[in-house]
């Protein structure tokens, strides 16, 4: 049977297999990149389950990443035990930046959605509830912003909240649904503004690739 020597686990919900991983005599590395039992979905068992995976993490990862440097922050006061094992390693998308688009694609892109080049907000993202793409539309809707909101994504799966985001009715909101990276590139490119209305993210890869297309992250 053959057993690795290193574990990768990417969240605190798979870190609660760190023991096992650490039992069977492997190295262990968890990223931490967000407080998951924070988020409206989970019922209180699975909250419950999340805060266990984050102790674990801290108790038996022999290195804890953090992709944010304010997680990283609260993660070593909550836990100064393990502060020295736990690293603020940013997330990184300078490949973003080489990425060349034909330039016939952002006329047909615009043409698609009915936009105009700089004249339009552009968020990305799965539609669930944590991204927070609710407080993004009724302020939107509510704006005199002549222009239109564009939100590239889709759910995991059809559920309550997405039907409802789906079922907005104002002209300038489109929902493109789940688009390549070369279309995601292109909207943010030619968009106005990118905003990110998640709630628990510090520095997702949606942020870094905005940064990349031009726009300044405050």
């Amino acid at each position: 049977m053959l057993v690795s020597d290193l574990l990768h686990l990417y969240g605190i919900g798979p870190s609660l297999m760190a023991p096992v991983a650490k039992a069977i005599g492997m190295k262990v590395v968890v990223t931490y990149h967000l407080k998951n039992y924070e988020h409206q979905k989970w019922n209180r068992l699975a909250k419950l389950s999340l805060r266990v995976g984050e102790l674990f993490a801290v108790l038996f990862a022999d290195q804890v990443i953090g992709d944010a440097k304010s997680l990283t922050r609260d993660l070593r006061s909550r836990f100064p035990g393990a502060a020295s094992r736990i690293h603020f390693v940013p997330n990184g998308a300078t490949h973003v930046a080489d990425e060349r688009i034909e330039p016939e694609i952002h006329g047909k892109l615009l043409g698609r959605y009915g936009l105009e080049r700089s004249s339009y907000v552009v968020s990305v993202g799965r539609l669930v509830p944590e991204k927070g793409f609710h407080d993004l539309l009724t302020p939107f809707e509510r704006s005199s912003f002549p222009g239109k909101l564009v939100i590239a994504g889709t759910a995991d799966h059809r559920d309550v909240y997405s039907q409802r985001l789906l079922q907005r009715t104002d002209r300038r909101i489109v929902f493109t649904g789940f688009v390549s990276h070369e279309v995601v590139r292109a909207l943010l490119t030619n968009a106005s503004l990118f905003v990110l209305p998640s709630h628990n993210e510090g520095l997702p890869i949606a942020a870094l690739k905005a940064i990349a297309a031009g726009f300044q992250y405050c």
